[in-house]
């Protein structure tokens, strides 16, 4: 089969080519960008005349290629490429020219990532450490039933916003529990409960509130462990019902054949003090 690095060449260099003549002033755009556990290929085609409030589709080149690897036919990726770019590009969205994050504060949410598989992005982006995690902040577009459309907010959007990291951190923790509503769910086993939030994305920031935090400790009537099974939720379990040893290895086994990679949060299990109110590291296994 076609190498990726060849793949990667070829579809911005034959595009035009299923494309009409009105896009043959576009040019191919190809670049590296850090999303959340990953570094994507990003393409897209870059109109002459730039305009903020026109949409630019893009597309991925590691997911183009996925799709080309179930039948090796290249010229069937090409023509559905081009009609996503046609589909899609120039279409006005004037909301685009005032959503920004000075005029949309109360749009901000946090979100929990990895830090130790997310080293090149935490260097563009603020956040916050946490435990061996890190805080980060999306700017939220919409809600529905689809799920969310937002963007991880960078170190230059803070900068021209007129806000400081504390202010953003601060804004961020009083909009998610309003926009992104915790939900706390029983699980099949007695003393075990699912954490997430109403749109079941990113919920494991539930781990930042510390009110939500003694709910939990009220169901499981004191400690409990967490176990971090990916960024959108994690299991609070009973301290006194579970062995910290068998809930890393459960970890461990989920972020290797369960959890996407781009979704996995951590390595720890983790036990929240009733009595304090912090969470603590409990055990850890080397992920490797």
């Amino acid at each position: 089969m076609m190498e990726y690095e060849l793949f990667k060449k070829l579809i911005p260099e034959r595009i035009h080519e299923y494309l009409p003549p009105v896009y043959h002033k576009y040019t191919p755009d190809v670049r590296q960008v850090e999303k959340v556990n990953e570094t994507k290929d990003a393409f897209c085609m870059m109109p002459p005349d730039k305009n903020p409030m026109v949409a630019i589709p893009t597309l991925y080149l590691d997911d183009l290629y996925r799709d080309f690897a179930l039948d090796e036919d290249l010229e069937r990726v090409l023509g559905e490429t081009a009609n996503v770019i046609m589909t899609w590009s120039g279409i006005e969205v004037p909301e685009l020219a005032d959503f920004t994050l000075e005029k949309h504060t109360d749009k901000v949410i946090v979100n929990l990532i990895s830090r130790s598989m997310n080293k090149k992005l935490l260097a563009t982006i603020p956040h916050r450490d946490f435990l061996d995690m890190a805080v980060i902040y999306r700017l939220v577009q919409s809600i529905n039933e689809q799920g969310i459309n937002s963007a991880i907010i960078t170190n230059e959007i803070l900068s021209g916003s007129g806000l400081d990291a504390d202010e953003l951190h601060r804004l961020a923790l009083e909009n998610t529990p309003r926009m992104m509503e915790i939900r706390i769910y029983n699980s099949d086993q007695e003393g075990v409960y699912v954490v997430t939030n109403r749109t079941g994305i990113c919920g494991a920031a539930a781990m930042l509130y510390k009110e939500e935090m003694r709910r939990i400790a009220d169901l499981t009537e004191g400690d409990f462990f967490i176990l971090p099974s990916s960024i959108h939720e994690f299991f609070a379990i009973d301290a006194r019902r579970a062995d910290p040893d068998e809930l890393v290895k459960m970890l461990a086994a989920g972020n290797q054949c369960v959890t996407r990679p781009q979704e996995q949060l951590s390595n720890v299990i983790y036990r929240y003090d009733a009595r304090s109110g912090k969470i603590l590291k409990e055990i850890s296994y080397f992920a490797g």
